[in-house]
């Protein structure tokens, strides 16, 4: 059978644009000698933006789409789903879903990269399969597919006419032994000298799944996450005059406007099943997206009552410590402050 022609990207809210424009570019190379279409597709035509909100500070860059996903070409042989942090956010991925779901029979292959895998979990097509993902956010993806056979050591997995790649870059990584399946080895090193692109050829090399083993093996199902909600709004609960907001658009948590610690503590415990799915850096951007509201205003992150949270993290003596990621979380669950290379 001859190669592949006709590609597409589903497009979200908050993708991430190296999973998209990594493949995207090689292809765009190979097309020189390979004619190629390319369909960008989303809910309707106007931009779509990397970013999840317009929080001032975030830079992001939007992509014009081709067709909707109700026009989507009916000949779409390739479809490329990315991931990023949209993928949390049922709502912007919910078209998404539906369309690898009511696509994949007709497709000759199904790619995704980063999180993208996460939503072809929750659309029933990885059921069965070797998948794996971006390994700082394994065990949310997990929890998106129990039926899948995750694997945490790969840097990209092949399971029949479907391909997965770990976080972001590994995507490039993939497209081109795409490439050299599809087209031949030649043309794969061409575009990647081309490119001036220093591959990685074999799935099995991942430096990075060492973070995935240290999020899933030392945190137990991650409660220590629901024990850091609940410690952080026990500091304030004694105090009847304090109120808080917070915001976290990337989790889909929970979200809360001026309410009290004891009210928002008693929704946290009735959401204890959702919240236990999520990882660590969701739940440390929650943390620092967290307003304390006094007498005196608001503090950010770093005080609660005035006192600074590096005084609470000095108090305790438990602390699970994964020197790689320079991240140090205290049995408590709060992060230390103290560090600037904290992330």
């Amino acid at each position: 059978m001859s190669p592949p022609t006709k590609y597409a990207v589903a497009l979200f809210p908050g993708f991430q644009a190296l999973d998209v424009f990594g493949p995207v570019d090689a292809l765009n190379y190979m097309s020189r000698q390979q004619p190629l279409t390319l369909s960008l597709l989303h809910t309707s035509l106007d931009p779509v933006s990397t970013l999840v909100d317009d929080t001032p500070g975030r830079i992001g860059q939007s992509v014009v789409p081709t067709h909707t996903y109700d026009t989507a070409p009916e000949d779409i042989e390739v479809l490329l789903v990315p991931g990023g942090f949209g993928t949390r956010e049922a709502k912007n991925v919910e078209r998404v879903r539906d369309f690898i779901k009511e696509r994949y029979p007709k497709l000759r292959y199904l790619l995704t990269v980063c999180t993208g895998s996460a939503v072809a979990a929750q659309a029933g097509v990885l059921d069965g399969r070797e998948a794996t993902s971006n390994k700082k956010s394994f065990s949310w993806v997990q929890s998106q597919g129990p039926n899948v056979k995750w694997l945490r050591e790969a840097r990209w997995v092949v399971d029949g006419n479907v391909w997965t790649s770990s976080g972001i870059s590994a995507g490039i990584d993939m497209i081109f032994a795409f490439i050299a399946e599809q087209y031949g080895q030649e043309i794969a090193d061409e575009t990647a000298n081309g490119s001036e692109y220093v591959r990685n050829t074999d799935p099995k090399v991942d430096p990075f799944a060492k973070f995935a083993s240290f999020i899933n093996s030392t945190i137990d199902n991650h409660k220590v996450e629901l024990e850091a909600l609940q410690h952080m709004v026990k500091l304030v609960s004694n105090s009847e005059s304090v109120k808080f907001c917070v915001h976290h658009p990337f989790s889909g948590m929970l979200e809360a406007s001026n309410t009290s610690p004891v009210d928002y503590l008693t929704a946290l415990g009735s959401r204890k099943g959702t919240l236990e799915c999520l990882d660590l850096d969701l739940i440390e951007g929650w943390l620092k997206n967290m307003w304390f509201i006094n007498g005196e205003g608001i503090h950010h992150e770093r005080q609660i009552n005035g006192t600074e949270l590096a005084e609470f993290s000095q108090l305790q003596t438990l602390r699970l410590e994964e020197t790689s990621f320079c991240r140090h979380w205290f049995a408590d669950g709060i992060p230390d402050f103290r560090r600037d290379d904290v992330v």
